[in-house]
C-alpha cells in the first residue's frame, strides 16, 4: 500500500484590535484560548499549515491599535506552536506592516518557536521555499502574496529589497476592483469626509449609522499589463527546482480581493498557472470569506479557506457571507500527488473577554440549544456548498468529503 501523509490547511491567523486588547488586559493566557478548541483536530493530521496575516514585530514598535495595520506580542507565536500549528506561510499583504526588519523580526520569533515558514526571508541566500518531511515524503511549500499594503504603510521596496518576500507581480493596489463599481457620488464623498475628519474607525462606525455599508467588496481582476515578466521567471525557476527536491509541490498564494464569495480573475489565472506547471495542489488565503475549490485538470485548488482567527466585533466585516466562518482544508498525499481531499468546518466565537476562539462546528453544535443547532446547521450547509458545490447531507460532521 502506499505511504500517505494527512496535511491540513487553516485559514488566515489574525490578532486584531479585541485580541489585542484582552491580551493586554489579562496576559499571554488568552492567545491560547484562540487555538484550544482545534488541538484535536489538528492531531489528526500529520502536519496543519497556517496563514499568518500579522508581524512579530516587537513592542517598541507598538502592538496593534489600526485596523488595517498589524503587529502583534511574541507571546502569540508561542501559542501558534502549541496550538499545533507546525508551518506559516507569510508572504502576505501584511508582512511589511513594521517595514523590512519587522519582517525580518517575524522570522527570527518563529524560528525560536520551532515554527517551520516559508514566504519571507533574511537575506539573500535563505531559500524561496521550503521543503520538509513529512511522514517520509519531501513535500516543497511555496508562497507567494500579490503584494502589500504600499497605501496603509508606505513601504515600497528597492530592487536590492525584493528578496525579502516572494510576489506574484510588482508592489501594487491597482487589480482591486469595488464589486458595487462606487457608483454614488454621495457615498464617495460621504466616506472620504469621514475619513479625513474623524479617523477610519470612527468613520466606519457613522457609515453603520447612516445605513451605508461598512465596508466593500473588492473583486481581484486580472489586469495583464501589472504582470510582469521577471516575476513569472522567478516563479518558474522556483516550481523547476521544488520538482527537483520534492515529491509533492504544494502552492500557497494570498490573493483573492475581499469579502468576495467568488474568486476574481487573477486568482484563477495564478491558480491556473500553478497547476499547468507542477504543483500538486493550490492552496488560496486573503478574501476572508469561503470561496469555492475546484480542480484544474488533477490539481485541487481551494480559492480561500477564510478566516481562523478574525475577531467577530471588528467595525469593517461585512456579514452576509459568513467571515466567522471557514474550511480546514485536509490533503491526503502521496509520492505520486494528491490522492484524496476533504474539509471540515469552523466557526469563530468571540467570548466575554474578546478572544476570538476557532470551534470545530460539530464540537459546537453539541454544546448548543435546539435552535442554535439549526441555526448552526443552516450555515454550515452555505459554507459546504459555496465550498465544494456539495450539501452538508442535514448534518454537522467533523469532516466531508470531496474528493
Amino acid at each position: 500500500m502506499e505511504k500517505t501523509v494527512r496535511i491540513s490547511f487553516i485559514g488566515d491567523i489574525m490578532c486584531e484590535k479585541p485580541l489585542q486588547r484582552a491580551y493586554d488586559r489579562y496576559g499571554a493566557a488568552v492567545f491560547d484560548r484562540v487555538f484550544a478548541q482545534t488541538k484535536e483536530l489538528f492531531a489528526r493530521s500529520d502536519l496543519t499549515v497556517g496563514n499568518l496575516e500579522t508581524v512579530f514585530g516587537g513592542a517598541e514598535r507598538g502592538y496593534t491599535d489600526a485596523l488595517y495595520r498589524f503587529n502583534t506580542p511574541d507571546d502569540f507565536a508561542c501559542a501558534v506552536s502549541r496550538g499545533g500549528i507546525g508551518l506559516l506561510t507569510t508572504a502576505t499583504n501584511h508582512c511589511l506592516d513594521c517595514g523590512i526588519e519587522g519582517l525580518k523580526r517575524t522570522v527570527d520569533v518563529l524560528e525560536a518557536y520551532g515554527i517551520a515558514h516559508t514566504g519571507t526571508r533574511r537575506c539573500p541566500s535563505e531559500p524561496r521555499f521550503l521543503v520538509r518531511d513529512v511522514g517520509g515524503l519531501r513535500i516543497a511549500f511555496l508562497n507567494y502574496a500579490y503584494g502589500t499594503n504600499v497605501h496603509e504603510t508606505g513601504v515600497l521596496l528597492r530592487e536590492d529589497e525584493l528578496y525579502c518576500l516572494n510576489l506574484l507581480k510588482p508592489q501594487t493596489y491597482r487589480l482591486q476592483t469595488y464589486a458595487d463599481g462606487r457608483a454614488g457620488r454621495f457615498r464617495r464623498t460621504v466616506s472620504s469626509g469621514l475619513a479625513l475628519a474623524a479617523g477610519e474607525e470612527t468613520r466606519i462606525r457613522l457609515k453603520r449609522l447612516l445605513g451605508m455599508a461598512p465596508s466593500a467588496v473588492r473583486i481581484d481582476d486580472l489586469d495583464e499589463s501589472e504582470l510582469d515578466e521577471a516575476y513569472l521567471l522567478a516563479i518558474d525557476e522556483d516550481l523547476s527546482r521544488a520538482r527537483d527536491e520534492a515529491d509533492v509541490v504544494i502552492v500557497c498564494l494570498h490573493c483573492g480581493g475581499q469579502f468576495n464569495p467568488e474568486p476574481g480573475g487573477l486568482s484563477e489565472y495564478f491558480a491556473r498557472y500553478f497547476a499547468e506547471r507542477g504543483a500538486d495542489a493550490v492552496v488560496c488565503h486573503h478574501a476572508h470569506v469561503v470561496q469555492r475549490t475546484e480542480r484544474i485538470g488533477n490539481v485541487p485548488v481551494a480559492y480561500c479557506l477564510g478566516n481562523y482567527s478574525i475577531s467577530p466585533s471588528s467595525v469593517y466585516l461585512l456579514r452576509e457571507d459568513l467571515p466567522e466562518y471557514a474550511v480546514v482544508r485536509h490533503l491526503t498525499v502521496g509520492a505520486a500527488g494528491v490522492v484524496g481531499t476533504s474539509f471540515s468546518v469552523i466557526k469563530i466565537l468571540e467570548d466575554g473577554d474578546g478572544v476570538p476562539v476557532a470551534w470545530p462546528a460539530d464540537r459546537l453544535y453539541d454544546k448548543l440549544t435546539v435552535g442554535g443547532r439549526a441555526a448552526l446547521l443552516a450555515d454550515v450547509e452555505r459554507v459546504c456548498r459555496r465550498f465544494s458545490g456539495m450539501s452538508a447531507g442535514g448534518s454537522v460532521l467533523s469532516e466531508y468529503k470531496d474528493g
